[in-house]
């Protein structure tokens, strides 16, 4: 193990005892004992206010900016930052780059913190771009295209002009050779992953051969990860951003014990599932060092808003909640609040401070390594609720490849608990499978799904059940698929329902170029088994095909439910992040179709909303008080989390209205889009919330806060083209 110095934050005289020679080292930067224990590390991830990227940080380097937010960071008692460089930064001017990094090294010691500089990184897979940079949100380092071993010179001269510039350099904690290798979009095929795998291990070859001071880490994406390069790294680090934190330290803990070595955190709390107040007790109980994501609200994807899932201070040194730095320095809120003006209100209540409150936002957090549920669809089974959705592959090895299925349960519709998965068994599954829909026939579970991850293969499934939990598939898998030239003959994405003596499936197909998304139909005798010979299809095209502008090219994710004689079909229109919208159309037969708005029933998010990047993938179910509640996928950085929510829909005569105030889903109403419009912004505001007023919640006694937020849907406000409400 290399001998590892940290600042004396609170013991200066162990400090002159292990050697005052080294006090004045650095821009008069006191040093600590050797030591092979991080637990004293308090660290935030820190991307300037400034910069959109890790390529921004360097290209736009700011000085006066970096020391007045580390500054910030000083003040918060910290003693660390986590900081991105960018290789393809430094091969455009190798001394500016370099420059710049011992300036912030400098800035560093000035305000008595260390750097744990991240020399690659595979989030998201977006190539460098040194010309459009400004424009763009989050690069990978080097990138998958620069991966191979023609591109090893180029890449081991950074290092060693990095890392072999600073092998003494105390103002250095570690290096941090690759941050979430299989955080990628290329972490698919077993030639890519080879590829990342090989990678990291020769990157820390290449910092190892600079012989450094500092000790080498890896920031692993999820602790199941920490295996694939355990033997050559000097500190154990991972990632967490779920509610398991607490035993998933544990877990790594009795790792690094085994092997000998020390354990850090270096991406820790994402609003709601894991925000400060939750975070910050266990990381000191379980006296774990741990760097949080990240410092400031600034231009990254994750803190551009005060709503945003990340970032603690703003850039004039104000706050958005001073509870938050309260649980950092762990401190009263009164001195937090002191220190880090909180000027604006206080946001909603997060995660776990009202418990009682109906909440929900759902996400699969073991399997992937980070929120990601999707697709939902929701049944009832006598007392309880079984909600079956898609989870993406997961980063277990040892687990059957491709996506699956997942199953939760709930007894009152907001409290949701897993309770199972439904792996590739089939041949037709062999690369993976996601969820349509549930429902009972006959007093059983009927699931149908699809394949995934056979392009234009894809086609419908089977299933059948007697408890929700195990299923049994249909031996003529896969079911169904359309047949003709006007598509492409694939199935995905299918809602079934009851409706004139048979059984429907609506499903999405595209067309033959692959680049259109639309519905069609098929159906079934309720007697039959469903199998391969059982469907008819309804017409000869599509039942419904995007002619919207907020729709683009795809309408999918069909939800039917029936009310009346009337059907009421729920979609999503525009592709994943496009953004995906929902929108609502209604039918008399099944077979035609009318759009009740020419405006999404459930736009995206504002920016820094959860559901920023897609509010999509409805799925409807009506209780059996009668009430619709309306369950959607949604996430605000581009697809790198997924959660399940909710909200309620009311009805005004034949059109659905969201609820927003519903007794059982209180949700919080997000304000207009046309606040600062004038007079006639405020008319038309009211009319974009006229579908339903409910009697507002009587407001709550001084010193408590409402009740928690169950989603932040914000209802567009109509135009003269559109009906509205």
């Amino acid at each position: 193990m290399k001998p590892i110095i940290h600042f004396a934050m609170q013991c200066p005289l162990v400090v002159l005892i292990a050697g005052i020679s080294l006090a004045l080292a650095r821009g008069g930067v006191a040093a600590a004992p050797v030591t092979d224990d991080f637990s004293w590390v308090r660290g935030a991830n820190y991307v300037p206010s400034y910069a959109r990227n890790d390529v921004q940080t360097w290209m736009d380097y700011d000085p006066a900016v970096v020391d007045r937010e580390l500054g910030y960071a000083a003040k918060l008692r910290l003693n660390c930052v986590r900081v991105f460089l960018q290789a393809a930064v430094y091969e455009r001017d190798p001394k500016r780059f370099l420059d710049h990094f011992e300036s912030f090294l400098g800035l560093c010691a000035k305000h008595r913190l260390q750097a744990m500089p991240v020399l690659f990184d595979s989030c998201f897979g977006e190539f460098p771009n040194l010309e459009e940079y400004r424009e763009k949100d989050w690069m990978a380092c080097p990138g998958q295209n620069r991966l191979g071993p023609e591109h090893w010179p180029a890449m081991r001269k950074y290092v060693g002009d990095v890392v072999g510039g600073h092998r003494e350099d105390w103002r250095i904690v570690l290096w941090d050779a690759m941050n979430e290798p299989t955080c990628t979009s290329f972490y698919k095929k077993p030639e890519d992953k080879e590829a990342i795998h090989t990678f990291v291990r020769e990157a820390l070859g290449w910092v190892r051969a600079q012989r450094p001071r500092q000790p080498r880490t890896v920031g692993w994406m999820h602790s199941q990860e920490i295996g694939l390069a355990q033997d050559d790294v000097d500190v154990l680090g991972f990632h967490n951003y779920r509610r398991d934190l607490r035993e998933d330290i544990r877990r790594v803990q009795e790792l690094g014990r085994k092997l000998g070595k020390p354990v850090l955190i270096n991406e820790v709390v994402m609003r709601p599932q894991q925000p400060f107040e939750f975070a910050m007790p266990i990381l000191r109980e379980e006296k774990i060092g741990w760097v949080f994501w990240e410092l400031m609200f600034g231009k990254t994807q994750f803190t551009r808003d005060a709503n945003s899932i990340q970032g603690l201070v703003y850039p004039d040194g104000t706050c958005r909640d001073a509870r938050e730095v309260a649980a950092v320095m762990n401190v009263g809120v009164e001195e937090a609040r002191r220190l880090f003006p909180q000027p604006r209100p206080a946001p909603p209540p997060l995660a776990g401070e009202v418990p009682a409150a109906p909440r929900l936002l759902y996400g699969d957090a073991p399997r992937h390594g980070r929120p990601f549920a999707k697709d939902p669809t929701v049944l009832r089974l006598g007392d309880r609720y079984l909600m079956y959705y898609s989870m993406a592959p997961s980063t277990n090895p040892a687990v059957p490849k491709g996506w699956a299925i997942g199953i939760a349960e709930s007894r009152d519709l907001a409290q949701w608990k897993k309770v199972g998965e439904i792996l590739p068994e089939q041949p037709c599954e062999k690369n993976g499978l996601v969820n349509g829909k549930a429902l009972l026939l006959g007093g059983k579970v009927h699931l149908f799904y699809n394949s995934y991850g056979n392009g234009k293969n894809d086609a419908l499934c089977h299933a059948v059940s007697n408890d929700g939990l195990k299923f049994t598939r249909n031996p003529s898998n896969p079911i169904l698929h359309p047949t003709g030239s006007w598509n492409s003959g694939r199935a995905i994405d299918c809602d079934a329902f009851e409706f004139g003596g048979k059984l429907w499936l609506i499903y999405a197909t595209r067309d033959p170029s692959m680049q259109t998304q639309m519905l069609v139909a098929a159906t079934a005798d309720l007697k039959s088994d469903f199998g391969r010979g059982a469907w008819t299809p309804v017409g000869e095209g599509p039942i419904l095909k995007p002619e919207l502008p907020w729709e683009t090219r795809c309408i999918e994710a069909p939800s039917v439910i029936q009310r009346g004689n009337t059907l009421y079909l729920f979609y999503g229109g525009g592709y994943n992040n496009d953004p995906q919208q929902i929108g609502c159309a209604a039918s008399a037969d099944g077979r035609t179709w009318t759009r009740l708005f020419r405006e999404p029933l459930i736009p995206n998010g504002q920016p820094g909303d959860w559901n920023a990047s897609e509010t999509g993938h409805p799925g409807v179910v009506t209780d059996t008080d009668g009430r619709t509640y309306l369950f959607v996928q949604g996430n605000n950085d581009r697809g790198r989390t997924w959660f399940l929510s909710a909200c309620e829909i009311a009805w005004q005569g034949k059109r659905p209205a969201v609820l927003w105030d519903s007794t059982r889903r209180r949700t919080a109403r997000m304000e207009s889009r046309s606040r600062t419009a004038g007079p006639a912004g405020a008319v038309a505001a009211r009319a974009a919330t006229a579908c339903i007023t409910p009697t507002p919640p009587a407001p709550p006694p001084p010193g408590k806060r409402p009740g928690a937020m169950l989603c932040s849907f914000t209802r567009r406000v109509p135009t003269a083209a559109s009906p509205g409400c």
